[in-house]
């Protein structure tokens, strides 16, 4: 006996449904943005505070701790001389661990070592925590500024690098001014009031923006010393601590020598000296217009060098006549806008640079080399001063125009395409 098959009707299957998960928003701002550049920047700035800050206290340090002004003097030097001993160890260091961990760590490190700084009982304690803000210093530079070029690319990458570095002095140039006016409460009160500030810009650093993915990490193992070994970073970093030399050398001379020369007074000097930093910082700004509108940095930055070297005769030769304070205040403004915007346009280094990757070990080549050039200038322009008059520093101006082109020149760097969204160098290796 069949048994007759049921024929049943097919089942309406229902769409299974399920809640979405939206995507977590992350605080991180878009890479790229004015944003997220003008944020970065912004930390430059207060990394430069860490030197900036300590110009003004001298003075009081050595009433307080019983120094002199040449052992304190150090402490502003140090600063500078500890990212020359850290360089080689920052770009692997930031491959590693990523820029913005790096950046962050700069940030508790400039907390320590300023808090260390206002605590300190003794000048070995004082140069302790300014050795610590050293290394915070070069840490956040380094990394904010690596963090800004692979977050960029082409004509816009240029610009930016340009008002990052821009940045710095004017960092410097503010934090002295402001702690000119805190020192009355005491010098220690400088230290506390810059480490609160940075404990309060380490929540900050959610919102900077995520590297650009993808990127080859091949040269991550490289070794510490990957980026010596290639000449076209090495190059771009003498041509920028040379041209350090000349604008932080020449800037902390003028008072000096226009009082002596020129029979200024010290306010007088003062303020020549104070606007050509000003203006130095507006042709760092200029550049970085000029070159987010798509102009060769190398044009920028020969045009910037040839017009420095005239001035350099201008400012440092009183023999030819030009001692009334408009002639002196017209040389400065010159020489400080032209060196000010050739140090600017050069210092993108995505033209030498073999890999996106790279570009962390890179910068700490160039920085490093740079910070060499700021070590070396004051130091170097006072003594040729003390030993040669006027005609000496105008020499060295000079020279310091003039080489620079002779290495552009040599080393293939003003074949290079400044921003190359690769980073690829065509210099010469």
């Amino acid at each position: 006996m069949s048994i007759p098959s049921q024929q049943h009707a097919p089942r309406t299957v229902r769409p299974r449904t399920t809640t979405a998960i939206e995507p977590r928003r992350s605080l991180s701002m878009r890479a790229g943005s004015r944003s997220s550049n003008i944020l970065i920047c912004l930390y430059a700035g207060l990394a430069a505070a860490a030197v900036g800050k300590a110009i003004p206290l001298i003075g009081s340090i050595d009433a307080d701790l019983g120094t002199s002004p040449s052992q304190s003097s150090w402490l502003i030097s140090i600063v500078m001389a500890v990212g020359i001993l850290v360089a080689p160890f920052a770009g692997r260091v930031g491959v590693r661990f990523g820029d913005k961990a790096m950046l962050a760590a700069g940030i508790v490190f400039e907390v320590i070592g300023s808090s260390v700084g206002a605590t300190a009982t003794s000048f070995v304690l004082l140069m302790l925590g300014r050795i610590i803000e050293g290394l915070a210093f070069f840490l956040i530079v380094n990394s904010a500024m690596t963090l800004l070029m692979k977050t960029n690319d082409g004509a816009r990458r240029s610009g930016a690098a340009a008002l990052f570095i821009a940045c710095i002095p004017l960092g410097i140039g503010v934090s002295a001014a402001l702690s000119a006016q805190i020192v009355a409460l005491g010098w220690r009160s400088v230290f506390w009031s810059h480490a609160v500030i940075m404990a309060i810009a380490l929540a900050g650093c959610v919102f900077f923006p995520k590297a650009v993915a993808g990127q080859d990490n091949a040269h991550a193992a490289n070794g510490v010393l990957s980026a010596y070994r290639r000449m076209p970073p090495i190059w771009l970093g003498m041509v920028i601590a040379i041209l350090s030399i000349v604008q932080l050398g020449s800037t902390a001379l003028l008072p000096t020598y226009l009082t002596q020369t020129y029979a200024l007074s010290i306010g007088t000097a003062a303020g020549i000296s104070s606007i050509g930093q000003i203006i130095g910082i507006s042709g760092n700004l200029l550049a970085s217009i000029l070159l987010s509108r798509g102009v060769r940095g190398s044009r920028i930055g020969l045009l910037s060098i040839a017009l420095s070297i005239p001035a350099g005769v201008l400012v440092f030769v009183p023999a030819l006549g030009l001692h009334a304070n408009s002639a002196s205040y017209l040389a400065v403004l010159l020489l400080c806008g032209c060196a000010g915007s050739a140090l600017v346009t050069l210092a993108p280094t995505p033209m030498v640079t073999e890999s996106p990757v790279a570009l962390g070990q890179t910068n700490a080549v160039i920085n490093q080399l740079n910070s060499l050039g700021l070590l070396v200038g004051p130091p170097l322009m006072f003594a040729v001063y003390a030993n040669t008059a006027q005609f000496g520093p105008s020499l060295v101006a000079i020279l310091c125009m003039i080489v620079p082109i002779l290495i552009l020149n040599l080393s293939g760097l003003l074949n290079s395409d400044a921003s190359s969204p690769n980073g690829k160098a065509t210099a010469r290796r």
